[in-house]
């Protein structure tokens, strides 16, 4: 069962050794320009990433509905500062999900998390 699960994440190019990280996104809305076409990210804190990791996509979605996305270098510090990443905007109250695709230098997927936040 556990070799299954590993072929599989090797198939889709994620390695087992991603698991292994405790990877956490923070945010807040606070400060959020609701309805607006485009909307910059909010300043985000990534913990636990692996540390061969170049940079990251960033992919906003209200449940099932894609608002948006952008790769970008990833700050060794994990901090990601406000208007790095420009997405449709947060508009109606509902529950938000920022998916964070960690990947290596030669573009390989190493891990990749979630976080989900209600707006406002």
């Amino acid at each position: 069962m556990i070799a299954r699960f590993a072929v599989a994440l090797l198939l889709w190019g994620i390695s087992p050794s991603a698991f292994a990280h405790e990877i956490s996104i923070e945010f807040s809305w606070d400060g959020a320009t609701p309805c607006k076409t485009l909307s910059a990210n909010p300043r985000m804190v990534i913990r636990g990433f692996p540390k061969e990791a170049k940079r990251v996509m960033l992919i906003l979605t209200q449940g099932k509905n894609p608002r948006g996305g952008q790769e970008i270098d990833l700050p060794s510090s994990g901090i990601i500062p406000p208007k790095e990443v420009w997405t449709m905007g947060v508009c109606n109250p509902d529950v938000y999900r920022w998916t964070a695709i960690f990947k290596a230098a030669n573009g390989t997927i190493l891990a990749q998390t979630h976080t989900e936040k209600p707006f406002p």
